[in-house]
């Protein structure tokens, strides 16, 4: 029957009976495709009375060591299942370099702060002053709905001790999580268990040290409420909401709010020091569904930053933005991400595009810089040869020769995406275009200490 529901088949080492009558399964194992799942132990005490009326009630179900470990392949293919189709989407979104057909417009905003309409006769974006704002808000639909009144739900727990987690992408681990522990009161009603984790790595660097949070038991709803969280120098506030209903059995609410606030972060890297400000960054964000069933998950998000400031240790090199504008929104499978926004007077970035639950998407990244920043840019280029094959810059004026732009698209797999600069190079994996990147800065940064000895 796992087999049925799961699709994969399970490798048991063996199985003990104790006398109170408890299952221990030991040394399973599932294979995805690259990749599994592991468990050291796994063990179930289950009710006997609801055995004699053909019903399986939990009393505690506890799982020693999971470590499961994933590639590119096995999450796109998990994500395939889950989704239980392939997503199309009903057509493309306006790029921020595309014109829209007919009389429509597409709009983006442009380096100076206003929109940028697309003219008809030269397909190039020009900048019209506007004063419009667009807001983001949770509809009053996005609520959960209230369980069911039941009678005396018994008390049952699931713990998890000492779990891991690898995602890899090639030979290079994207993200992993370590020391991953729970005690989640999944019956009765009064109860507050909890849930810890330690080291959170991404590309290579760390995030997180460790966090923990509560979760309450209240009736038939599990909660998270009233707990702070901080990541990336951000405090967060997120909520949780577990209900009993739907197909699956669990509808669930997530909330995440970024309280107005200042914040700085300092990130040392390749031997690069970053340092990056905010003056006021604010945000928030709901998703809800069943859980089971990620077609049915709807979600919102709306984040913004005023007066930002980025500075590099390596160079001196500084950057100042205005402003900062993140917007997305999730629906039958298809997340649309449609502003992505980082203004500046002397550079500005200005980004759209969609993405799917079973792993794929596409989108385009404007790149506005003055004729400083694009000598810098072009510089880059020339040193690293990020982009291969270029032809000449990768900047190109924008209808005057003091401003200059370039248009990059992704397209592909989330986790090995294709990239190209538009009008200028052929398409190329973007993994391999961040590592020569990576590989210049890093040669770059050390035959500038060799000097520094000498």
């Amino acid at each position: 029957m796992l087999e049925q529901k799961t699709g994969t088949q399970w490798e048991i080492g063996t199985l003990h009976v104790l006398p109170n009558g408890k299952l221990c399964f030991y040394d399973i194992e599932t294979k995805v495709a690259e990749g599994g799942l592991t468990v050291d132990t796994l063990s179930v005490e289950v009710r006997f009375t609801p055995l004699l009326e053909r019903r399986i009630e939990i009393k505690d179900l506890d799982i020693v060591r999971p470590s499961l470990d994933l590639t590119e392949q096995d999450l796109i293919g998990i994500l395939y299942v889950l989704t239980n189709q392939n997503l199309e989407l009903q057509k493309q979104p306006e790029l921020a370099m595309e014109q829209s057909g007919g009389n429509e417009q597409s709009v983006e905003v442009a380096a100076n702060g206003g929109e940028v309409v697309a003219n008809s006769e030269t397909q190039i974006a020009e900048p019209v002053a506007t004063s419009k704002k667009i807001e983001v808000k949770p509809s009053g639909d996005l609520v959960v709905p209230e369980a069911p009144e039941e009678e005396d739900e018994k008390e049952a727990w699931v713990r998890i001790v000492d779990g891991s987690m690898r995602l890899t992408v090639g030979d290079k681990v994207l993200t992993s999580l370590d020391d991953f522990s729970a005690e989640i009161p999944i019956g009765g009603e009064q109860l507050t268990g909890g849930v810890s984790w330690g080291e959170v790595t991404v590309g290579g660097r760390r995030i997180v040290d460790h966090g923990e949070f509560l979760v309450q038991k209240k009736g038939h709803a599990l909660s998270v409420k009233e707990t702070d969280m901080n990541f990336f120098g951000l405090d967060l506030k997120p909520e949780l909401l577990l209900v009993k209903g739907g197909r699956s059995g669990l509808l669930f609410q997530v909330d995440l709010e970024v309280p107005e606030q200042s914040a700085m972060e300092l990130v040392t890297h390749l031997n690069l020091t970053l340092g990056m400000a905010m003056e006021s960054i604010s945000g928030e964000m709901r998703i809800v569904g069943d859980l089971a069933h990620p077609l049915t998950w709807q979600a919102l998000a709306d984040v913004r930053a005023e007066n930002i400031e980025v500075a590099e240790g390596h160079r001196g090199g500084y950057s100042r933005f205005d402003s900062f504008h993140f917007q997305s929104m999730l629906q039958r499978g298809v997340m649309q991400v449609p502003r992505i926004e980082l203004i500046g007077e002397e550079v500005s970035v200005m980004s759209n595009g969609v993405a799917t639950m079973n792993g794929y998407g596409f989108g385009i990244c404007r790149v506005v810089a003055a004729g400083e920043k694009t000598a810098w840019v072009n510089k880059i280029q020339g040193g690293s040869q990020m982009i291969q094959g270029a032809q000449g810059s990768l900047m190109r004026p924008f209808e005057t020769n003091d401003v200059y732009f370039m248009d990059m698209e992704v397209d592909g797999s989330l986790l090995n995406p294709m990239v190209r600069v538009a009008n200028v190079s052929d398409w190329q994996p973007l993994l391999e275009v961040i590592a020569r990147l990576r590989t210049f800065i890093q040669d770059e940064r050390l035959e500038d200490l060799t000097t520094d000895q000498r």
